[in-house]
Formats: C-alpha cells, sequence, structure tokens
C-alpha cells in the first residue's frame, strides 16, 4: 500500500501550476526524531507535495504568504521521469496529498 502522512511547516511560497492552476506545488519541512549516543535528536528533511482539487479555503490558505503554516494530510508516493531541454533523463519524487484529509492551521 503506498500511503504516506506528513506533518510540518510549509516552506517558501506555495505554487498553482496545471490546468486552470487548480492544481499546488511547495516543499513541507517535516521534523522527525532519530535515536544518537543515547539521546533524541530532532532533525528535519523537505518533501516535495502537490495536492490537486481542494477547495477554495484551503487553496487560499496554501497560497497565502503565512510562514507559519502547519500542515497535516496524507497521500501517496509518486515517482516520475521526464527528459529536460539537454537530453538527459531526470526524475523527481514527491507526495500527491489528498484534499479530503488535509489539515491546515495558522500558528
Amino acid at each position: 500500500m503506498n500511503r504516506v502522512t506528513l506533518t510540518g511547516r510549509r516552506l517558501g511560497k506555495a505554487i498553482p501550476f496545471g490546468e486552470g492552476l487548480r492544481g499546488i506545488k511547495f516543499l513541507l519541512r517535516a521534523p522527525y526524531k532519530y535515536p544518537h549516543e543515547g539521546q533524541g535528536k530532532e532533525a528535519s528533511t523537505v518533501v516535495p507535495c502537490l495536492i490537486f482539487q481542494c477547495s477554495e479555503e484551503l487553496r487560499a490558505l496554501l497560497l497565502g504568504d503565512d510562514k507559519e503554516l502547519w500542515i497535516e494530510a496524507e497521500g501517496r508516493i509518486n515517482r516520475s521521469s521526464y527528459e529536460a531541454s539537454d537530453g538527459v533523463r531526470k526524475y523527481s519524487t514527491e507526495v500527491i496529498l489528498n484534499p479530503l484529509t488535509a489539515f491546515v492551521s495558522q500558528r
């Protein structure tokens, strides 16, 4: 089963894309803890996310200027490839979020 749950803060600005600009791309900074010499150290990873067909309220929050936007959502990992203008095959991995499970709050 390809299912992931993410929690974190949006990094930078979200970008509308696609037909009618109905999709939104953004980066999510997801913190996690890992054991290090007996103590839990905190780190984070940056996850590229896409969301489609979201409500106008969710769209306004994601595209807004709030830098303290906290996002929790479920989605699936998507891996794709394309040929760049220089002829080299490029690969990308992103999480496609389910708009029905997205929870966004301003802290």
